[in-house]
């Protein structure tokens, strides 16, 4: 405002040691005509660009510099050399603060409020806890209890909005699949297995969003199929001769007779998304997944078993 800029300039005056009131009044009157028509210049070229919907542009603002930096150099150099003096340091301070100024102030209104929630492409990557259940009948191998395993999960999630609400996404993911089995037999040692497998999958899913512009909760529906990469186990095996319990850690090979290597299921999670930026946002989800295909191929004496899987997870996303 006209009284915020005049106060101002009078203030920075009393500031460089000007004790004379006059003087102040003098040089920082001129000053403050200065500011005013700059920022006038300012706010009558942002009012035209709001009315034609255009962003602000680099080379409007430089020209806003130079014309305050120009004014405050005449008022130095048409007063005497005491002045002169006294105000070099103002000129440098003006210089700098009004050089990075209008880079600040864009920059935050450019990134404080998104544009489009939710549209357009958007590329992440996610890591996070992998809880692993083995579902299987419980006819078949009565005597062996199964147990849940931890695992981990890492995904690169890509995804298209097609408006505030709507979204198809797709991911390339890794998961662990592992599992905790023994043995109850009675009068003997207990024999245990720790199994690891190891999955790359690509889940494909439609993602409905709501909230505001900034935070935003969201609901995941789709399927996912992947490959059965590799698998380890290790434990405590039983003797035959004897009641003495054997360590082992080895790779499983696969038997492609038996093996069913090929994965399918459905998957559902909800989550809450931030957007820290216009192109930054970071992301927590809880998700499960519905093993539909069975590890095993159809033989004599199979055991059915499907994986289970909770994973919750946090990443990033870059919105373009």
């Amino acid at each position: 405002s006209r009284k915020f800029c005049f106060l101002h300039a009078k203030f920075i005056c009393i500031a460089l040691g000007f004790r004379d009131i006059r003087l102040c009044r003098k040089y920082g009157s001129r000053l403050g005509h200065a500011s005013l028509a700059a920022c006038s210049a300012c706010s009558a070229r942002r009012v035209r660009e709001s009315e034609a919907s255009r962003p602000l542009r680099p080379k409007h603002a430089n020209a806003n510099k130079f014309a305050l930096l120009s004014a405050s150099a005449y008022i130095c150099l048409t007063n005497n050399q005491v002045f002169v003096m006294k105000m070099k340091s103002l000129f440098f301070v003006l210089f700098a603060v009004f050089m990075s100024l209008p880079e600040v102030v864009e920059a935050r209104n450019s990134d404080s409020i998104p544009a489009r929630p939710g549209r357009g492409w958007a590329v992440g990557l996610s890591a996070g806890y992998a809880y692993n259940m083995l579902s299987m009948p419980d006819a078949y191998d009565y005597d062996r209890h199964y147990m849940a395993g931890d695992g981990f999960s890492v995904s690169v999630p890509v995804r298209y909005g097609f408006n505030d609400w709507f979204a198809l996404s797709a991911e390339l993911s890794a998961v662990s699949k592992n599992y905790y089995s023994y043995r109850m037999i009675p009068q003997t040692a207990y024999p245990q297995e720790w199994v690891d497998n190891y999955y790359l999958s690509v889940p494909v899913y439609a993602r409905f969003s709501f909230g505001g512009e900034r935070l935003r909760g969201f609901v995941n529906a789709g399927v996912y199929a992947g490959a059965w990469l590799y698998s380890h186990r290790e434990g405590y095996s039983l003797g035959v001769a004897d009641n003495t319990l054997y360590p082992y850690d080895e790779a499983v090979p696969f038997d492609k007779r038996r093996d069913n290597r090929f994965e399918a299921g459905l998957l559902a999670g909800a989550g809450l998304e931030y957007k820290v930026s216009r192109h930054v946002g970071v992301f927590a989800e809880a998700r499960y997944l519905y093993g539909l295909t069975d590890m095993q191929k159809q033989y004599i004496g199979q055991i059915p078993r499907y994986n289970n899987t909770w994973i919750v997870q946090a990443g990033a996303v870059f919105l373009f």
